[in-house]
Protein backbone atom coordinates (compact mmCIF):
# COMPACT_ATOMS: atom_id res chain seq x y z
CA UNK A 1 0.00 0.00 0.00
CA UNK A 2 2.47 2.45 0.46
CA UNK A 3 4.16 1.79 -2.74
CA UNK A 4 0.89 2.63 -4.10
CA UNK A 5 0.71 -0.62 -6.39
CA UNK A 6 -2.71 -1.38 -7.25
CA UNK A 7 -2.09 -5.18 -6.46
CA UNK A 8 -0.15 -7.99 -5.59
CA UNK A 9 0.08 -10.58 -8.20
CA UNK A 10 1.34 -14.25 -7.58
CA UNK A 11 0.27 -17.53 -8.41
CA UNK A 12 -0.30 -20.91 -7.04
CA UNK A 13 2.73 -22.60 -8.24
CA UNK A 14 3.22 -26.25 -9.46
CA UNK A 15 1.51 -29.29 -7.59
CA UNK A 16 4.70 -31.65 -6.70
CA UNK A 17 4.50 -34.88 -8.01
CA UNK A 18 2.72 -37.59 -6.21
CA UNK A 19 0.58 -34.84 -4.47
CA UNK A 20 -3.06 -35.67 -4.37
CA UNK A 21 -5.34 -32.44 -5.90
CA UNK A 22 -7.15 -32.63 -2.60
CA UNK A 23 -3.69 -31.76 -0.75
CA UNK A 24 -2.59 -29.42 -2.77
CA UNK A 25 -5.86 -27.54 -2.77
CA UNK A 26 -5.75 -27.79 1.25
CA UNK A 27 -2.09 -25.98 1.01
CA UNK A 28 -2.89 -23.64 -1.16
CA UNK A 29 -5.80 -22.59 0.81
CA UNK A 30 -3.91 -22.83 3.85
CA UNK A 31 -0.60 -20.57 2.55
CA UNK A 32 -3.05 -17.75 0.94
CA UNK A 33 -5.17 -17.38 3.84
CA UNK A 34 -2.79 -15.58 5.88
CA UNK A 35 -1.51 -13.20 2.88
CA UNK A 36 -5.34 -12.60 1.99
CA UNK A 37 -5.99 -11.08 5.71
CA UNK A 38 -3.16 -8.53 5.00
CA UNK A 39 -4.40 -7.93 1.55
CA UNK A 40 -7.48 -6.62 3.53
CA UNK A 41 -5.98 -5.52 6.20
CA UNK A 42 -3.70 -2.66 3.65
CA UNK A 43 -6.40 -2.42 0.92
CA UNK A 44 -4.27 -3.87 -1.68
CA UNK A 45 -6.15 -7.09 -3.33
CA UNK A 46 -4.09 -9.92 -4.42
CA UNK A 47 -4.38 -11.15 -7.99
CA UNK A 48 -3.90 -15.10 -8.74
CA UNK A 49 -2.94 -15.47 -11.96
CA UNK A 50 -4.09 -19.03 -13.94
CA UNK A 51 -1.20 -20.27 -15.33
CA UNK A 52 -0.35 -23.13 -17.35
CA UNK A 53 1.03 -26.29 -15.28
CA UNK A 54 0.44 -25.00 -11.89
CA UNK A 55 -2.42 -25.82 -9.88
CA UNK A 56 -4.53 -22.81 -10.35
CA UNK A 57 -4.65 -23.29 -14.08
CA UNK A 58 -7.73 -21.91 -15.39
CA UNK A 59 -10.48 -19.66 -14.79
CA UNK A 60 -12.58 -22.74 -13.95
CA UNK A 61 -9.66 -23.20 -11.29
CA UNK A 62 -9.55 -19.13 -9.88
CA UNK A 63 -13.24 -20.03 -9.38
CA UNK A 64 -12.71 -23.35 -7.51
CA UNK A 65 -10.43 -21.22 -5.12
CA UNK A 66 -12.82 -18.54 -4.10
CA UNK A 67 -15.42 -21.07 -3.13
CA UNK A 68 -12.60 -23.00 -1.18
CA UNK A 69 -11.98 -19.86 0.34
CA UNK A 70 -15.49 -18.62 0.83
CA UNK A 71 -15.58 -16.08 -2.13
CA UNK A 72 -12.96 -13.16 -0.20
CA UNK A 73 -13.12 -9.71 -1.38
CA UNK A 74 -9.78 -9.77 -1.39
CA UNK A 75 -9.14 -12.44 -3.62
CA UNK A 76 -8.92 -10.95 -7.60
CA UNK A 77 -7.46 -11.84 -10.67
CA UNK A 78 -4.75 -11.28 -13.17
CA UNK A 79 -5.68 -12.37 -16.05
CA UNK A 80 -3.11 -13.01 -19.01
CA UNK A 81 -4.86 -12.87 -22.60
CA UNK A 82 -2.43 -15.44 -23.94
CA UNK A 83 -3.23 -18.13 -21.40
CA UNK A 84 -6.94 -17.20 -22.30
CA UNK A 85 -6.47 -17.83 -25.82
CA UNK A 86 -4.28 -21.33 -25.61
CA UNK A 87 -6.32 -22.30 -22.48
CA UNK A 88 -9.62 -21.52 -21.60
CA UNK A 89 -12.87 -22.69 -24.28
CA UNK A 90 -14.15 -19.04 -24.20
CA UNK A 91 -12.49 -16.75 -26.75
CA UNK A 92 -10.73 -14.00 -24.65
CA UNK A 93 -12.91 -11.71 -25.05
CA UNK A 94 -15.33 -13.91 -23.60
CA UNK A 95 -12.91 -14.45 -20.47
CA UNK A 96 -12.40 -10.78 -19.86
CA UNK A 97 -16.29 -10.14 -19.58
CA UNK A 98 -17.11 -13.24 -17.56
CA UNK A 99 -13.84 -12.39 -15.19
CA UNK A 100 -14.71 -8.71 -14.88
CA UNK A 101 -16.08 -8.45 -11.80
CA UNK A 102 -12.53 -10.17 -10.01
CA UNK A 103 -10.27 -8.17 -12.78
CA UNK A 104 -7.09 -6.79 -10.85
CA UNK A 105 -4.78 -6.91 -13.79
CA UNK A 106 -4.48 -7.64 -17.07
CA UNK A 107 -1.50 -9.06 -18.89
CA UNK A 108 -1.32 -8.98 -22.83
CA UNK A 109 1.21 -10.91 -25.18
CA UNK A 110 1.09 -12.08 -28.31
CA UNK A 111 -0.02 -15.53 -28.36
CA UNK A 112 -0.47 -18.82 -31.18
CA UNK A 113 -3.16 -21.01 -30.43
Amino acid sequence: AELGAHAVHCFSGITPPGTPPDTAWKRLTEAITPVLEAADRSGVPLAIEPEPGHLLATLADFHHLRGLLGDPGPLGLTLDIGHCQCLEEATPLECVKESAPWLRHVQIEDMRR
